[in-house]
């Protein structure tokens, strides 16, 4: 019988590899600009035709090459940026492969016009995938954006042999937008760098070399009126530094950078640490324009994982989680968070926007007919109030309302109100207020600020799982037990809940208990306390045994709720995103009684 496997072809092996790098336009752009940075560029042009389907340009005034490299540069494995094992634990440029350029080639018609500092021409190199060989020659031409050295390569007719690759190709606007999202993210990652791209001969974008926070602000907005908050933190070798446009989100998390080591990654461990507060401060579904940039040693970190190389493992993954988590939760809490609607939607009071003021607009129209034949309008929907100025620590506001407010009553059995100084009203939501308390102190128990607290159950709850999972199970009892759960397994395939966190309330046990064994199996063997998802689960089911909307409750009651509301780290919003807290002014309600205008 005649042997089956065969040894590929050296073309069609190639192609196939160039398919794990190249997927569209972008991606030859983004590997382009790559090599663009790590030759010390300062200046990139990248123009492109229909897309890029038919022309990608790229031109820079970086280092150049000479003859001998600009031979070697198309052939797989070549590369300048590293020689042996020990240099892949030492990365620092963002190319090290030497797959880029015959990636490229083995997909499109390509041409490199390149000359280094030292030659008198430029030389240029030309091959198709159709011949493994290639053509070099000297000319006397190349412009590389004034410079008297750099580099241009023009990728054409992209996917020309290959028509089941073009045929997946998405329309001109969109490509060109893939396009774009790339440069938008290293430009953020080297603002000292100009980009400019055209397309079809129109400039679509002109980012000019400058300072990080105006390159920041240049392309996460179009106002330069939204403030950018900017902190940094240091962990021994680990740095991270955060901009954050407060008062803008989106949809999508279109606007999350994640730069580390000068890198553009995609990390679902940076993506949870980075969006693990805003999710109390947001409202579901947006996401916040945020920027981290992480530097640490190259050697705790792998960036071989994928040949796009936007993949990344890191040796100390709980330390970085850890860091960027309590970051961002420190910076959100200093700020304060704004309200994520503009000021032109308002149609209801607005809720605290900062721990520094209580500010806030009441914007139902007043359909009261007047005793004369006119109807008036009380107030202007873009009327500003006075702020009440309560600037200080984190939380001031609510030492502020503890101390001057006096309690009133509670209306609906729902709100908890305060007269404050005899110029406003003051609304707190019980439930959402005992919601924030309790997702806090099981936030501050999962990362060790509290000790656990748990409450015995009268009988044990039994929850069974596959056995093939007993070990994962087994694996995850010590961090149960961290915030409050006493387990233990019983035979094969049974998991013995002998107490539950305190926070939790023993309602509809059975079926959380068992909807968070699943989970567990679900998350996997890693690091159960850095799983966003996991933490959502645990801490919803937690607020399922908060004071309801309702609930009556008595002055004591409420004076412990605000004395734990005080000391929560944010107190504005309950984990969901909705307020805790509104204000009404004393001016508002005049006007609503028509006793001011």
């Amino acid at each position: 019988m005649l042997s089956q496997i065969k040894i590929l072809p050296q073309l069609l092996a190639e192609k196939i590899a160039a398919g794990e790098v190249i997927e569209r336009p972008a991606s030859i752009v983004k590997e382009l600009l790559e090599n663009s940075i790590d030759a010390q560029a300062t200046e990139i042009q990248i123009v492109l035709a229909e897309g890029g389907k038919t022309l990608i340009e790229v031109t820079d005034n970086g280092t150049g090459m000479n003859l001998d490299d600009l031979k070697l540069s198309p052939q797989r494995h070549a590369t300048s940026k590293i020689g042996t094992l020990n240099d892949l634990e030492n990365i620092r440029t963002l190319g090290f492969r030497g797959e880029a350029l015959p990636s490229i080639a083995a997909v499109s018609q390509l041409k490199i016009i390149s000359k280094n500092t030292e030659a008198q021409s430029s030389y240029e190199l030309y091959c198709t995938p159709s011949t493994p060989y290639f053509e070099t020659r000297a000319i006397n031409q190349g412009h590389f954006l004034g410079s008297s050295h750099g580099t241009i390569v023009k990728s054409e007719n992209l996917f020309f042999q290959i028509p089941a690759r073009l045929k997946f190709l998405k329309s001109k606007s969109s490509e060109i937008s893939h396009v774009r999202e790339w440069i938008e993210k290293l430009a953020i990652a080297y603002p000292h760098i100009g980009f400019k791209l055209i397309s079809d001969e129109k400039t679509i974008l002109n980012f000019r070399p400058e300072e990080t926070s105006s390159r920041i602000q240049t392309v996460l907005s179009e106002e330069d009126t939204i403030p950018l908050i900017h902190s940094s933190h240091e962990l021994d070798d680990f740095k991270i530094s955060l901009y954050w446009l407060q008062g803008h989100s989106l949809p999508q998390t279109r606007k999350l950078f994640q730069i580390v080591n000068k890198r553009v990654v995609k990390d679902r461990l940076l993506q949870q640490a980075l969006l693990f507060n805003f999710k109390q401060v947001l409202m579901p579904g947006q996401f916040p324009a945020i920027v981290l940039y992480l530097d640490l040693p190259p050697a705790h970190l792998d960036v071989n994982v994928h040949p796009t190389k936007t993949e990344i493992r890191f040796l100390e993954s709980s330390k970085i989680f850890r860091l960027i988590e309590s970051s961002v939760s420190k910076m959100i809490s200093e700020q304060g968070h704004p309200a994520y609607i503009k000021s032109s939607q308002f149609d209801q009071p607005q809720t605290y926007s900062s721990p520094a003021y209580f500010s806030a607009y009441f914007n139902r129209q007043n359909n009261f007919q007047n005793t004369s034949t006119n109807t008036e309008t009380l107030y202007s929907r873009d009327q500003d109030f006075t702020q009440l100025d309560l600037s200080g620590e984190q939380n001031s506001s609510l030492k502020n309302l503890m101390t001057y407010a006096q309690y009133v009553g509670s209306l609906f059995n729902t709100y908890m109100v305060f007269e404050l100084n005899g110029e406003e009203i003051i609304l707190l939501d019980q439930h959402a207020v005992h919601e924030r308390i309790r997702y806090e102190k099981l936030k501050n128990i999962i990362h060790k600020l509290a000790p656990a607290e748990s409450q015995a159950l009268l009988l044990p709850e039994a929850v069974h799982f596959p056995i093939e999972t007993k070990k994962q199970i087994e694996q995850s009892i010590p961090a149960l037990k961290q915030i409050g759960f006493e387990t233990e397994i019983f035979g094969e395939n049974t998991l013995l809940f002998r107490a539950i966190p305190t926070p939790w309330e023993n309602v509809a046990l059975k079926q959380r208990l068992q909807n968070l064994v699943a989970k567990l199996i679900e998350v996997g063997n890693q690091d159960l306390l850095l799983d966003h998802e996991l933490f959502e689960k645990i801490a919803s089911d937690a607020c399922h045994s908060a004071v309801r909307a309702g609930d009556s409750l008595k002055k004591e009651q409420v004076c412990s709720l605000l004395h734990d509301l005080e000391n929560c780290e944010n107190p504005w919003n309950c984990p969901h995103g909705r307020p805790t807290v509104l204000r009404i002014p004393k001016t508002r309600i005049e006007q609503w009684f028509q006793r001011k205008i």
